[in-house]
């Protein structure tokens, strides 16, 4: 194991018996907290980043979720069993996770009472819940897969980026794994018209992706709706079918908050990359300082804690049997 990560594994392993030996983990899942992300900040800029299936569900659950407000002195520990009962009526299974070290750094725990940030009864989104529940505190949430991990936001990075409902939808139909097979060069506006049809799903209702080409791009990079492109794939993401081919003609694509799906030129911002043809897989090994990096190492150390505990556990029962 790297020093580093067997400093931030004792720190965290440190924290976590500090918070269960107060009787305060119960089930909740608590994790190490993420690293820094100023190296995010200088290599990615506001790169839009993909999403995978997992992510794109729970932020369609988080956005159309609702719930209703808690009232003032609630716990801590009581409004996040609240979230996710909340959650878990809309379907997917989300788990949540927070760093020891950032309850103990704000003096928290989770029979602190909190503050009912609202006025009046009426249910409100449960995005807008945790932003306000929180933000008094000076923390925040991300989302990872089906991670929903609370945080605090580092000074040298902006405020995480919210989802839309529709964004999330966009990109979940992105994730569809498709074949597209064109052996002899055809225009650029038959593959995007192609791309558009498999990615209707029929049994849900679904149209599928809703595609806007700016064409001022594409004369900006000399290419054009009649430019020859090829393709030769077999059960791959949308997003990473589209990509390559859109690669082939010097044009990449991004998705709007609106769920729109914009083809564009390269981005003009020094050499920070594009990454929205990207699956997330990809984004992780090509560039382990990003946020998705980030975020594996913290759920890796997350296991690896959990693992400890487990064994600690399972050492004092031998040992009390033994006596």
């Amino acid at each position: 194991m790297q020093p580093h990560r067997a400093c931030l594994l004792c720190f965290g392993f440190i924290g976590l018996s500090l918070l269960c030996s107060q009787g305060l983990c119960g089930d909740f899942d608590i994790s190490p907290s993420p690293a820094n992300f100023a190296e995010v900040q200088a290599r990615l800029g506001l790169t839009h980043l993909p999403l995978t299936a997992k992510s794109a569900r729970t932020w369609i659950a988080l956005q159309e979720t609702k719930i209703k407000p808690l009232p003032d002195q609630t716990t801590f520990g009581e409004i996040i069993d609240a979230v996710k009962r909340a959650i878990r009526v809309k379907g997917p299974r989300v788990n949540l996770y927070m760093s020891p070290a950032l309850l103990l750094e704000n003096e928290l725990s989770l029979k602190s009472p909190f503050r009912n940030p609202f006025v009046g009864d009426e249910e409100v989104l449960l995005t807008t819940y945790l932003e306000m529940i929180l933000k008094p505190h000076v923390m925040t949430y991300e989302v990872h897969d089906d991670l929903l991990i609370i945080t605090d936001p580092p000074d040298d990075w902006p405020q995480p980026k919210t989802v839309s409902a529709a964004e999330a939808r966009t990109w979940l139909t992105l994730q569809k794994e498709i074949s597209l097979k064109f052996p002899q060069e055809v225009p650029l506006r038959t593959a995007i018209r192609e791309i558009q049809q498999a990615s209707i799903r029929k049994e849900e209702g679904n149209k599928g992706l809703v595609i806007h080409v700016e064409l001022t791009a594409l004369k900006e990079v000399e290419s054009s709706p009649d430019s020859p492109v090829t393709a030769d794939f077999d059960n791959i993401p949308i997003c990473t079918v589209l990509g390559l081919i859109l690669s082939q003609v010097h044009l990449t694509f991004y998705v709007r908050d609106d769920g729109l799906l914009v083809i564009t030129g390269p981005r003009d911002d020094g050499d920070a990359p594009h990454l929205a043809g990207m699956d997330e897989t990809t984004v992780v090994d090509l560039y382990p300082g990003s946020l998705y990096g980030h975020w594996c190492n913290t759920i890796n150390l997350y296991n690896e804690i959990k693992e400890l505990k487990a064994q600690s556990i399972k050492n004092r029962a031998e040992t009390k049997g033994e006596k």
